[in-house]
């Protein structure tokens, strides 16, 4: 292997860490986005709290692009130390330039194949989820009853939740996406509940309004169940304010179509990314042909 084709190589893996990593922390609510959105969280103190989503991922992508350009740039200090033939090189024998640049095509097709086979991947994995999601946006639905004071699992998502809210220990933040929107979670707990227990279910109202008490309130609420539903700026209020998750929190969404929108969510993204990997498959295609029509005009 040419030192040419080993950058080819580490350019390659490079930019598929660097383009898919921030996309993959933001829709999972991991790693850097999570830091960011925790220590953001924390210099706005004991609130009102506000999460920048959009403003969130630009260090996330900042960071990221700066990790992996210095992974990149250690990479070639070390390729260039190594015993490795030069991709081309005008005093080295033909031969050898024939197999540097036999090399670099190699990588160049592999490219290419590569991001034509993770393109149409993407594209037949968003049409089969969109599939899924318009199954079951047509199936009838019936809600399961589920009594925290039972301590009865439930075998199915859709549940009508029976329990304690407390709306004195809900957590708000305003979350700036598109535009400014409150976001509540209220804690819902077993009658036989203490202080220090770990919570499980939490409600997210559709409307931040929902309850109007000062005081527990016993609560009848259909809605679907989304487990490890919490997100980010929640789970981080929460254990700010001494609450013990359980494991994992399961959020109720008021919403009865809420367990659609992720489907529809991961579809919309992998058909993104499908159209982007189809757009650099277009561009190094197009490069290659270039490349040989250059090569044929100089022979």
């Amino acid at each position: 292997m040419s030192r040419q084709t080993a950058k080819e190589v580490v350019i390659l893996i490079c930019t598929c860490c660097a383009v898919a990593y921030p996309f993959y922390a933001w829709t999972t609510g991991t790693g850097l986005y999570r830091w960011f959105v925790e220590f953001e969280l924390t210099l706005q103190g004991n609130g009102p709290y506000a999460v920048y989503s959009m403003l969130v991922i630009i260090p996330v992508f900042v960071v990221t692009w700066g990790i992996f350009l210095a992974a990149y740039g250690a990479t070639e200090w070390v390729i260039s130390r190594l015993r490795l033939p030069p991709a081309t090189m005008s005093e080295a024998p033909a031969a050898g330039n024939r197999t540097g640049q036999a090399d670099v095509q190699r990588v160049q097709k592999i490219i290419v194949v590569f991001f034509l086979v993770s393109g149409v991947v993407s594209m037949v994995i968003a049409a089969r989820i969109a599939v899924v999601w318009y199954r079951k946006s047509n199936e009838v639905v019936t809600y399961e009853p589920l009594n925290l004071a039972d301590g009865i699992p439930p075998r199915t998502t859709h549940v009508k939740l029976t329990g304690v809210a407390v709306p004195s220990l809900e957590m708000r933040y305003n979350d700036f996406v598109r535009s400014s929107h409150w976001e509540a979670y209220i804690p819902v707990l077993p009658p036989h509940w203490r202080q220090g227990d770990p919570v499980v279910y939490f409600l997210h109202p559709m409307h931040s309004d929902y309850l109007q008490h000062s005081g527990p309130v016993t609560i009848g609420q259909p809605g679907v169940l989304i487990r490890d539903g919490l997100p980010v700026p929640a789970a981080f209020l929460f254990k700010k304010h001494g609450i013990k998750l359980g494991t994992p929190p399961i959020v109720l969404e008021t919403d009865r179509e809420a367990d659609l929108d992720p489907l529809l969510e991961t579809a919309f993204w992998y058909a993104v990314f499908g159209l982007l990997v189809f757009g650099i498959f277009g561009s190094l295609t197009v490069s290659r042909l270039r490349e040989r029509s250059r090569s044929r005009l100089a022979s």
